[in-house]
């Protein structure tokens, strides 16, 4: 066998491609890969939807909807909350069911322990008899130091003695388990959230956008099936993924960023010649070009770490 032969796995290194090859094999292990511009939505597309907007509408955060999926996505929202308060409700029902028989158990033990105490009283053989009257209690014997010897006293907190020997699998967490066990379950969230930012999406806080076409004698369909769409209104520059584009809340029009910097200074929008204020630019956020530095590239895939005993 040659020294760089393919199948040469005699080596006594543990190469870094092998490795990987392992990974991707075993199910263990976090997954990286990096994501092209194919993989990322274009500015002007909805981002429940990641298809051209008809409708399109911009939060403030930059974030592009189309009218009738940001709908569909608040209506849904609210549809799932009523499921998810169901089901917490029956789980805090079926909580308090176990509290309150956990309750009753705890009294009946109670009055059984009175009723125990009640009649193994110690009295005299005739009831003129003037020796006192005793009630049996149970005592411990105790060390020098005054504490308990007894092996309730001295209860092992261990999670591998006792009782709890054979109950955990896992020494450093037994707490996770016992938290798994209970059905812990949190109150559902009635707040709708962005998807992106999980921030509050409020419907009327999203503002329509209006973008200006290249030609504007083609239709939507034609529109949306060609390469470069969009252009600025002002400087009439072709509008892409690697182009910063900026929102103007005065006349509902996408410009360039450059753009949007010089009528910042001037502070006069020359859509409608309202006054311009900083406030008033939104940001949009970037479509997908493929540069790490324009948009986040790195996709993860968490797995299950393997078990090294």
């Amino acid at each position: 066998m040659v020294r760089h032969g393919k199948n040469a796995t005699a080596s006594a290194v543990y190469s870094y491609s092998e490795r990987r090859k392992d990974n991707a094999t075993s199910g263990y292990g976090t997954l990286h890969a990096r994501l092209g511009a194919d993989s990322i939505k274009p500015f002007d597309c909805c981002c429940l939807s990641l298809q051209p907007c008809r409708q399109p509408l911009i939060s403030p955060d930059g974030y592009i909807f189309d009218k009738e999926s940001v709908l569909n996505y608040i209506l849904h929202r609210k549809d799932m909350y009523k499921v998810e308060m169901e089901a917490y409700d029956h789980h805090c029902k079926i909580i308090n069911e176990k509290d309150e028989s956990k309750r009753k158990e705890l009294e009946e033990d109670a009055k059984k322990k009175f009723a125990y105490n009640e009649r193994h009283l110690v009295s005299g053989a005739e009831p003129q008899s003037s020796q006192p009257v005793e009630r049996l209690i149970e005592t411990t014997s105790t060390d020098a130091d005054g504490l308990s010897t007894s092996k309730k006293a001295f209860k092992s907190v261990s999670n591998i003695a006792g009782d709890k020997k054979n109950k955990f699998n896992n020494f450093w967490g037994p707490a996770l388990l016992e938290s798994i066990q209970k059905g812990t379950m949190t109150k559902p969230d009635k707040t709708v959230r962005n998807p992106y930012t999980n921030k509050p999406l409020k419907y009327k806080e999203l503002m329509p956008v209006v973008f200006t076409p290249i030609d504007e004698t083609l239709s939507h369909a034609q529109i949306v099936g060609s390469k470069d769409r969009y252009m600025c209104p002002v400087t009439r520059d072709i509008l892409t993924n690697s182009t910063k584009c900026c929102y103007l809340k005065t006349s509902q029009r996408v410009v360039n960023a450059a753009c949007a910097d010089m009528l910042k200074k001037d502070g006069v929008d020359p859509i409608n010649g309202k006054p311009l204020k900083p406030e008033d630019i939104v940001m949009m956020h970037r479509g997908g070009t493929g540069f790490a530095r324009t948009n986040a590239l790195k996709a993860n895939a968490y797995r299950p770490s393997m078990a090294t005993a």
